[in-house]
């Protein structure tokens, strides 16, 4: 079968990861989206399929903030929304079968892949001088298009190598290549110097170790004890790589603002929100901040401020009613599982997240 599943989601995969590449053309959005579209008619085709009618009534609130807002035309709203819909056909739980979960399967597994080479090729450019990586903002972006899209990249990448350390029955080589990724993913989280990542990083792995070590508290607490020890212990050889995040730190404090444009960020999407508190000032609108009025982008700052702010209460308190329905979901399958599951995982990405 040409177009089957796993065909099918290493395209999405590597049209949609060659657009946080810096080193690539980026993926014309007519081809991205397009072939999801195609996904869609090719699942369809093959098997029967069912839509949630939660994910839906987030669908129809997005479509209700446009409809009830008069939002700029260089925001192109309804094509957004538009993409937006098949975007979420393809990849999230709204339309589901035997063909359609089969791509988000694999999607996410050769997505995983490609995170994990990435982190390691932007390390090793960097280390070995052939590619310094550092974006136009002087931070390290490693060969992604700057240090914000990097240092989610790489604390995915070392979720997913703790994980897979623990998860999967693993040959010597690949025991080792684990071992060694968990290193470079916390080296390259620390030269992207994004505080948040680093943050989001360390809690997602206390979330991890307690799911891990849940019916051993001892053994929980000797780990932690151990990795702080060893964290330590080895800190002048990876302190050298701290600099960026030093500097970055030692910047904001001088200027009085300890997270930087990030807060200022918080507040547009809080004014923004405040102009229609229930139904958001449209799906793809934005009020203040740095626009762009050619191709009607915008800074948003924070994804979980842009739902609030787009959407308003409705918005948001579907999306976080979706959240937690995933979470809820994924515990209670993992809690029939005697050993680490992979809807642990899926949990420790939504903590990270």
């Amino acid at each position: 079968m040409l177009f089957s599943p796993k065909f099918v989601a290493l395209v999405i995969a590597l049209l949609a990861f060659n657009n946080v590449l810096i080193v690539t053309p980026i993926t014309p959005p007519s081809l991205y989206y397009g072939f999801m579209a195609f996904t869609v008619f090719l699942a369809i085709i093959n098997s029967k399929h069912k839509i949630d009618y939660l994910t839906l009534t987030l669908v129809f609130i997005c479509l209700l903030s446009i409809q009830f807002n008069t939002i700029p035309v260089f925001f192109k709203p309804y094509n957004r929304f538009i993409v937006f819909v098949i975007a979420l056909l393809v990849l999230s739980p709204l339309f589901y079968g035997d063909y359609i979960n089969q791509v988000k399967h694999y999607c996410f597994k050769y997505t995983n892949h490609l995170i994990v080479w990435l982190t390691l090729l932007s390390f090793v450019g960097r280390v070995s001088g052939v590619y310094s990586g550092i974006d136009n903002g002087s931070n390290f972006g490693g060969f992604t298009i700057n240090s914000m899209t990097l240092s989610p990249l790489a604390g995915i990448s070392l979720l997913l190598c703790v994980f897979n350390l623990k998860y999967k029955d693993l040959k010597k080589k690949q025991n080792l290549f684990y071992k060694f990724m968990i290193v470079v993913s916390f080296l390259t989280l620390l030269l992207s110097a994004s505080r948040i990542a680093i943050v989001s990083a360390v809690i997602a792995l206390l979330f991890l170790s307690i799911q891990l070590y849940k019916k051993r508290l001892g053994t929980l607490i000797r780990v932690l004890l151990g990795i702080c020890l060893l964290s330590i212990l080895s800190f002048p050889l990876w302190s050298q790589y701290t600099e960026n995040l030093i500097e970055k730190t030692e910047k904001r404090a001088a200027d009085g603002d300890e997270f930087g444009s990030r807060e200022e960020l918080w507040a547009y999407r809080l004014d923004e929100f405040k102009e229609s508190p229930v139904i958001g000032i449209g799906y793809s609108n934005a009020l203040y901040g740095t626009i762009n009025y050619d191709t009607g982008t915008v800074e948003p700052g924070t994804s979980w401020g842009v739902i609030l702010a787009m959407t308003g209460i409705l918005g948001i308190g579907i999306f976080v009613f979706l959240v937690l329905r995933t979470f809820i979901r994924n515990s209670k399958i993992a809690k029939f599982k005697s050993q680490l599951s992979l809807n642990h995982f899926l949990n420790t990405l939504l903590v990270f997240l």
